[in-house]
């Protein structure tokens, strides 16, 4: 086991023991949460005989050892302990058993309350002090702020035996409310003054990290919003499940009329119809990191896990397009009045930079009237041949785009000669492989080269030499296969290697893309000025170009080709592993689309044969043996000249009965599989028999524990009283139940479990 020194203690929690070697005093302090660490030692230092007080945080003290040599060095010593636990007491089960011990040993007095703002009478009855005591240092440190935290000390200091009288009670603080620049605003007009600006942005946050101070990553978020233009609107809220903050942010967010917000809030807020949207608004997650920037810097992951489950993975649930990370936590230098090393927000200006041109280029689409919105519709070459142009998976992409074509005139954009049917656009699509009919300027190119990180400058040099060497270079301009139609645009999406095995290269997490597949997302980007870009069905290549997995730096070469530009990636329903890539690495809204329309699979072929003579084997088993025997020769035939027999390992020579048995079931499995018949087509319902099997495959399965929710084929074999689950059903096994008149759908024997499964699927 290793052992850490006290300045060697991490921002993320660790296995190591850690010993924080904190001198002896009166009062020692520990919490889980960074903002009140430095809040409560900022306190200290206003208050009196600040000496006397320690503090730690409980991120430090996760491995027993760490807590033994606390309560040996310092809590051994202390007349107040207070502790703040978030989680409940199993989250600090151990240190609460020790300080509990330590207090009966040494009579000091123990506080525990939670670290939520919910008191929990029964994690401060394992403290030694009054309930009210409990609660008053509870309310103080709930409600926050520099006068609250002055009264935390001054109680603490009291019931340590100091000559301080006990505080007055906490001051209450508004659950929500305005913020700027350092202070709390109290009205709309006030906030313009200070803030002045163009389109109005949401920015809502915590309210811890306004009454600890930790506001340095809002405050460079809000000054980025500036730059861009943009009239910021910062919210701080308890949180958006407090009903009474979620009615204050509702509110202020409807009064200073913002269509988009930005929120660094952690976990989802309860789904469609949060504070944060009103079936309109764009609300984009940005993440204050619990990482070091170094070690952000550092990371092919981008985040902690604690910070991908918080603040990536649950707000996903409310449907907020996630964009980067804008702000990193940095350790200062140990206090010497409480030996803490507090840690504070510190703002990423190139990262913020990066998300507020991503809330302009939003607003951007929001405002600009259809007629005039440019619209970038990109489909995938994949693997990089001219049959495969166009490729989506489960997706007629082809029919699909010139269904969106559609919808997007019918609402007054302007899609210019755009073809009007999937032929029409593979023909066009065909034909400007050979012949692009887009051209960017290398001039072009080169000034947005010299732009890009001296990193990604030289990367790209040494796989793909000089610009001018490439082969999409054509004069003085790379050709490209971008039609434009009016403000519409479709384009088909470059490979990212050359003279390569297209199917390697197309995820290799190290290959650069070239300045041909650069060249292409500038020509959308900048020269066509897409107000969106969308790309069209499972799945292109850009998201998984070389960089972190989420949170990307300036030097991630998804940020480098599509930068900060609204995307919408219509996305097969029953793949969101794959999707999401896109929506953290590249700030896409995910339009789930219906797979392909579903059937089972049937017998057909030499499998619908030797289905029937196993029927007619098993009938002529009980009634003709000569016959039988007749039929097991013709059964083994089959089944070794079409390669059953080989593919099921049988033996049909000297275990026959058994073999057809096993023949029998396969054949039922066959039978039961979920095949798609075509491709879904974007905006289209599958109709007739294919929307009737295909509704019948989704009920198939079960999809949760509600009523409602179990296998359609179980809660008919229910009704019908079979008393079998056909989910779970052996398939080939002899069917011994009844026979309802329902199930009397198909002319072939019933004899098997399998055959009462067919049934069933037919019925439903």
């Amino acid at each position: 086991m290793h052992l850490l020194a006290a300045d060697a203690q991490r921002i993320d929690e660790g296995d190591e023991a850690v010993d924080l070697s904190l001198p002896p005093a009166p009062i020692v302090i520990l919490s889980a949460a960074d903002g009140e660490i430095a809040a409560l030692t900022e306190a200290v230092t206003r208050a009196p005989e600040g000496a006397g007080v320690r503090i730690a945080s409980l991120s430090a003290l996760t491995h027993p050892m760490s807590v033994d040599l606390l309560a040996h060095k310092t809590l051994n010593a202390a007349r107040v302990i207070a502790v703040r636990v978030i989680g409940g007491e199993a989250f600090f089960a151990y240190g609460v058993e020790v300080l509990r011990r330590v207090a009966a040993n040494t009579g000091a007095q123990l506080i525990i309350v939670a670290g939520e703002p919910t008191f929990d009478p029964e994690l401060s009855a394992r403290g030694t002090v009054p309930e009210d005591d409990a609660r008053a240092f509870h309310g103080f440190c709930r409600e926050g702020g520099p006068a609250n935290r002055d009264r935390a000390i001054q109680l603490l200091r009291h019931l340590a035996g100091d000559r301080v009288p006990r505080p007055q009670p906490p001051t209450p603080v508004p659950a929500a409310g305005f913020y700027a620049r350092g202070r709390l605003i109290s009205h709309l007009d006030e906030l313009s003054a200070l803030l002045p600006g163009g389109s109005p942005v949401g920015l809502v946050f915590y309210r811890a990290h306004v009454m600890d101070g930790l506001t340095g990553g809002i405050d460079g978020l809000t000054e980025a919003l500036l730059q861009e233009g943009l009239a910021p609107i910062p919210i701080f809220a308890t949180s958006l499940k407090d009903p009474v903050a979620a009615d204050v942010v509702r509110g202020l967010l409807a009064q200073a009329q913002c269509r988009l917000v930005l929120t660094t809030m952690a976990f989802s807020a309860g789904g469609a119809g949060t504070p944060l949207d009103d079936g309109e608004r764009t609300v984009l997650q940005v993440v204050q990191a619990s990482a070091a920037h170094g070690d952000w810097l550092e990371s092919t992951s981008g985040l902690t896990v604690r910070d991908l489950a918080m603040s990536v993975v649950t707000p996903e649930f409310d449907g907020r397009i996630f964009t980067r990370a804008s702000a990193f936590k940095t350790r200062a230098a140990r206090d010497p009045l409480t030996h803490a090393t507090p840690v504070v927000f510190e703002d990423a200006p190139a990262r913020s930079a990066h998300v507020a041109k991503l809330a302009r280029a939003h607003v951007r689409l929001c405002e600009t009237p259809p007629g005039e919105t440019r619209v970038g519709l990109i489909l995938a070459n994949y693997p990089g041949k001219g049959g495969r142009i166009a490729n989506g998976v489960g997706l007629d992409t082809p029919a699909s785009t010139v269904n969106i074509i559609k919808a997007l005139e019918g609402a007054g954009h302007w899609v210019d000669g755009a073809p009007g049917n999937a032929e029409a656009l593979m023909t066009c699509l065909l034909k400007g492989r050979n012949d692009p009919p887009a051209h960017l300027p290398l001039s072009t190119y080169k000034a947005f080269l010299a732009t890009l990180p001296e990193a990604a400058r030289i990367a790209l040099d040494d796989e793909w030499g000089a610009p001018e060497k490439d082969p999409a270079l054509k004069g003085d301009a790379f050709a490209l296969p971008i039609h434009r139609f009016g403000n519409t645009a479709v384009a088909v999406q470059p490979t990212r290697g050359y003279e390569r095995d297209p199917k390697a290269t197309y995820h290799d997490p190290a290959l650069v893309p070239t300045h041909a597949y650069l060249a292409f997302y500038l020509m959308l980007r900048e020269v066509f000025d897409a107000h969106i870009l969308i790309h069209v069905g499972k799945h292109g290549n850009m998201e998984w170009l070389p960089g972190k997995a989420l949170a990307l730096s300036e030097s991630c070469w998804p940020e480098i080709a599509f930068g900060p530009t609204p995307h919408a990636y219509p996305f097969i329903v029953n793949d969101p592993g794959e999707g999401t890539q896109a929506k953290r690495r590249a700030q896409a809204a995910i339009v789930d689309h219906l797979t392909p329309p579903m059937m089972r699979a049937e017998s057909h072929g030499a499998s619908a044969a030797l289905e029937t003579l196993i029927d007619e084997y098993a009938l002529a088993r009980a009634l003709d043996p000569r016959r039988a025997e007749h039929l097991a020769g013709e059964i083994a035939q089959l089944a070794e000249r079409e390669g059953f027999a080989a593919d099921l390992q049988l033996d049909l020579a000297t275990d026959r009965d058994e073999a057809i048995a096993a023949l029998d079931a396969h054949i039922c499995d066959l039978k039961e599989m979920q095949i798609r018949d075509g491709l879904h087509v974007l905006g289209e319902s599958p109709s007739a028999a294919l929307r009737t099997s295909t509704l019948s495959a989704i009920a198939r399965a079960p999809r949760g524990s509600a009523p409602g929710d179990a296998s359609f084929l179980r809660a008919l074999a229910d009704d019908l009283s079979l008393a079998f689950d056909p989910i779970a059903a052996d398939l080939g096994a002899s069917w011994q139940g009844a026979r309802p008149p329902q199930l009397d759908l198909v002319a072939a024997p019933w004899r098997t479990e399998g055959d009462t499964v067919e049934r069933l699927e037919r019925f439903a």
